[in-house]
């Protein structure tokens, strides 16, 4: 099993023969023994091996079963967290609500309408949305296009804006959270109108 080599090495360290043979006896028997389980017992029959088998398989089922309830359990709370945040994003839009059905009651009683009562409703409107995360993009008349914030709708010759200049917002675009909602739809300058 060992070579006479390593046998060699073994007596220039200081073992004498006794010594070195009953290792090799002990390195030998160390191959020869049976598979230990997790408890450190050998299995001694068949019956052993089914048991250990039997473990196994047994806190492969429950670590399965733990598994399922875990992911079941979080689809739960996901879904409630999901509910939870509609719910605080409608109740920040009640009172822009209550404040259009207000105007809405006073406008079938025949009378005239403040504008600045409208105005104040968006305004409440947009400083609900603003609370929310909601930012509308900056696209007033003069500002550069930039495809990546706008959408160009039209592109009309203008005297007073530049060419590649955002002219008249159609639609705002808007940011949530610093990312993109939706795009500003706008009118683009095409430069100066021909003479």
């Amino acid at each position: 099993m060992n070579s006479d080599k390593e046998r060699e090495g073994m007596t220039e360290i200081g073992l004498d023969r006794e010594e070195r043979d009953s290792r090799f006896e002990e390195s030998a028997s160390a191959h020869d023994r049976p598979p230990v389980d997790e408890i450190g017992a050998p299995p001694e029959e068949e019956g052993a091996t089914e048991d250990l088998a039997n473990r196994y398989l047994d806190q492969l089922q429950r670590l399965k079963a733990e598994f399922d309830n875990y992911r079941k359990r979080i689809a739960r709370e996901k879904e409630g967290w999901w509910r939870e945040s509609r719910a605080s994003v409608l109740n920040e839009l009640l009172p822009v609500v209550d404040d259009v059905k207000r105007a809405r009651a006073f406008s079938e009683r025949d009378e005239t309408l403040d504008p600045s009562g409208l105005v104040l409703i968006l305004k409440n409107f947009a400083t609900t949305m603003s609370k929310l995360g909601l930012e509308e993009m900056d696209t007033t008349p003069g500002t550069e296009f930039d495809p990546e914030l706008h959408e160009a709708v039209f592109a009309v010759p203008s005297a007073e804006v530049d060419e590649g200049r955002i002219v008249e917002t159609v639609e705002p675009g808007y940011l949530f959270e610093g990312q993109i909602l939706r795009r500003g739809k706008v009118t683009v300058s095409s430069g100066s109108p021909p003479e």
